[in-house]
This record gives C-alpha cells, structure tokens and sequence, in this order.
C-alpha cells in the first residue's frame, strides 16, 4: 500500500495529519511543496516547503515527524519561518486479510511563532499552543476511514488577537483505486469545532468569536506516480464543500495545491 504525505491544509489545527499518516512497510522521508490561498475578505496566501519522515518502530508501530517552512503573505504584511511541527505515533491494532484498525496519538508543537511582525494571528505560522491529537484508523483494500480528536492548547501569545481555539473532531472517509501509472485517492474531510474560539480583548474580557465553531467539509484528490520500488512523485489538490467564515486563526483556505517526492528505504 502505498501512502500519501503530502499534508494539504484542510483548515484544521493538525488533526488531518492523523487522515494522512503515511503507511505501509519501511521507512520514508518525502518534500512537499504547498499553495494555498484564504479567499476573501482577507486575501492571504501561504507558500509552505514541509519536510516529512516516517521511521518504523518495529512490525506494529511507526513514528511520523512533519516540520514546515512557510511564508504568508496578506494585505497588512508577511511572515516566514518554521511552523509548528507535528508528531503521530500509529499502533497497528488489529490486522488482518481484509484490512487494518490502527490506534494514533501526537501532538502539534508551538515550535513556529505566534507574534511575528507585530501582525494578526491569521498571518502566523504558529498556533502558540501545544495540542494533543487522538485517533482511529481503518485501512481496507480499497478505501480507508477514520476518526480523530484534537485537543487545543493554551491561548496563543499573539499582541492583536490572543485566541484560545475550541476542540476540533475529524471524520474522513476515502477512496484507492489505480489510474493507468497513477494510484489515485480521492478522501471527504468533515471537521467539527466542538465549541466556539475566543479572544481576550485590550481591557481583559473575552469575545467569543461568532460561527468559528461551523462545521467545515473538505474534498481532497491525489495522484501518486512510483517511478521504481523507492522514489514516487506526488500531486494533491483541496478544496472547501463547507468552510468556517471567521479567519482568526489563519486556517480557512479557498483552495491548497501541493506537489512532492517521496523516497522509501
């Protein structure tokens, strides 16, 4: 089976780095580069070169790194750097000839800024928070589902909008199947923020932040070309069915386009 880094922002906090968990056998590094936009109103654009391993553990266990280097850019500014990097630890816990059930524990860690520039959190590359993640995982022969939890952090230490993000909840559903040279993965990504974000104002009250807590779906599609048993090429498009309209936190993308190579060893 062969998988899939590359991680398209699907407007959540990490927690579909647990629906993109790469799997199968050995080990790998793979290098993606990302595209994405916010929509209106207000108009960013993140550039992201993210840095991605997979190291195996032993025959049921494997451990995920991801780091990001990125540049957002908008209206009032930009900022560039590392983001907040992402660790997974997936057990496999049942398997067998029609599939596998795999149990996943991480965190997202505050190792990118939250106060560059002076500007919005929405033009941080980092949440300022560490976050804990939890999941479920079912691989079939043909398609994949799954469950994930996120739990958020402290609030973030941003000068213009200190905010505290509620929990998030992921459930995603998806497809393999072979296209010619090309396998192909088509994925539905709902996420559910389980309670409103908020933001401390100048004079110590909070605001609650109005619909930051909709429910957002994403469809995303991947093409994966092997080109011999270690080295494969990787595209992946994301696109919003339903998205939150409150930007506070930088999340919300229109559209992310990501290309990437991937070497097994």
């Amino acid at each position: 089976m062969i998988g899939l880094p590359l991680l398209a922002q699907c407007s959540d906090a990490g927690v579909c780095a647990l629906e993109r968990t790469p799997s199968g056998p050995g080990n790998q590094l793979s290098l993606a580069g990302q595209y994405g936009r916010s929509g209106e109103p207000d108009d960013l654009s993140f550039r992201t070169l993210r840095l991605q391993g997979r190291f195996r553990l032993g025959e049921r266990t494997s451990f995920s790194l991801m780091l990001p280097f990125g540049r957002v850019e908008g209206p009032l500014g930009a900022t560039s750097g590392l983001g907040d990097a992402i660790v997974v630890v997936d057990r496999a816990l049942v398997e067998g000839a029609q599939g596998r059930l795999t149990g996943q524990v991480g965190a997202r860690l505050p190792t990118g800024r939250d106060d560059a520039a002076g500007l919005p959190q929405r033009y941080q590359l980092g949440l300022g928070a560490t976050d804990f993640l939890l999941g479920l995982r079912w691989e079939g022969l043909t398609w994949e589902a799954g469950l994930g939890y996120q739990k958020a952090g402290a609030r973030s230490g941003n000068p213009v909008d200190p905010l505290k993000r509620g929990d998030d909840l992921l459930l995603h559903l998806g497809a393999r199947h072979r296209l010619g040279p090309f396998d192909a993965h088509v994925a539905i990504v709902a996420i559910r923020r389980l309670s409103p974000s908020d933001e401390r104002e100048p004079d110590g009250t909070l605001r609650t932040l109005p619909e930051s807590d909709r429910l957002q779906i994403n469809v995303t599609g991947a093409l994966t070309l092997p080109l011999d048993r270690r080295w494969s090429l990787e595209s992946r498009l994301a696109l919003p069915l339903l998205k939150r309209p409150d930007n506070t936190d930088g999340l919300k993308r229109a559209l992310t386009m990501e290309l990437g190579a991937t070497y097994r060893f």
